[in-house]
């Protein structure tokens, strides 16, 4: 997915190499059916939406639901060697940390 926003509406998302327009009346929604905005998505989700055609337009996005892509999912366990930047480093091996980034914590 890309975005194409300047942070008012109407605004364009690139999903799948189609564009799709969202505009006041696009319901969006995160991963636990809350209420979001365009300035929330990230590049790279997985989305799931609902649009209608348009005669001689993009299509318009009436609802778009961000999905956790289970299958893209990394579970890793080991000592934290490094911190550098938004980088977290396991036993020498590197991560990127992003805002869908969660770390556990057990003692």
């Amino acid at each position: 997915m890309q975005i194409f926003s300047d942070q008012t509406l109407p605004d364009t998302l690139k999903i799948d190499k189609t564009l799709y327009e969202v505009d006041h009346d696009t319901r969006l929604y995160g991963f636990h059916n809350e209420e979001i905005s365009v300035k929330d998505l990230h590049l790279g989700e997985s989305v799931q939406i609902s649009a209608r055609t348009r005669e001689n337009k993009i299509p318009l996005i009436k609802t778009f639901y961000r999905i956790l892509d289970q299958e893209a999912d990394v579970e890793v366990q080991g000592e934290i060697t490094q911190i550098q930047g938004s980088s977290l480093f396991v036993e020498g091996v590197e991560f990127k940390i992003t805002p869908m980034t969660v770390v556990l914590d057990s003692l």
